[in-house]
């Protein structure tokens, strides 16, 4: 009995035997024998083979569902976005009416409402303060071209906000203004 301590193939035997195969020097071919030395040898590497084989099936499954997820997350960090970059547009929509009233409490709601967007921008451009003027002082002139306008709109606001009704403004200050307020808005996309 031959016994085989390291388990190959040796293809120079196997390429001998399809010739003695084909040849017919086998004279009454065993088949049986054939087969079995044939898939003694190669069981090993199907084995080997066959736990590749899964392996990179479990692999691409798994790489298909983190995809999956990351398409899914992707979408509705889509959807967030869109619905934040709407929110500002919504508002700014308001603003826009509200200067097309008659009512000049209506003209101060909308420098009033402009100025809680320009917070609302500053916070998430990630400058600090407890207040827009504090926020406003931590920005560098070079990272904000229209600094300047976000301070005389804010300075006007402050009038609004502490004269109350008393602060008397028409309707082309109010859109002076909300017109300061939209060039600082344009310019990070933020309406």
């Amino acid at each position: 009995m031959l016994e085989y301590p390291i388990p190959f193939i040796n293809l120079e035997y196997l390429f001998y035997q399809v010739y003695r195969l084909i040849t017919g020097g086998f004279g009454a071919v065993d088949w049986r024998f054939l087969l079995e030395e044939i898939s003694v040898r190669l069981f090993p590497f199907s084995v080997v083979l066959a736990l590749l084989f899964a392996v990179g099936i479990t692999y691409c499954f798994i790489r298909i569902r983190e995809i999956e997820h990351s398409m899914i997350e992707e979408h509705e960090a889509e959807d967030h976005h869109a619905s934040v970059v709407d929110m500002p547009n919504k508002r700014w929509a308001r603003i826009v009416k509200h200067l097309d009233s008659d009512n000049e409490s209506d003209w101060r709601l909308s420098i009033l409402e402009a100025d809680l967007i320009l917070e609302e921008m500053l916070d998430k451009m990630g400058y600090h303060g407890e207040t827009i003027a504090e926020k406003l002082k931590s920005v560098e002139k070079s990272d904000f071209a229209s600094i300047d306008e976000a301070w005389e709109g804010h300075k006007v606001r402050n009038l609004i906000a502490h004269e109350g009704g008393d602060f008397r403004i028409t309707n082309r200050e109010a859109r002076r203004v909300a017109s300061l307020y939209e060039k600082v808005f344009k310019e990070f996309h933020f309406i």
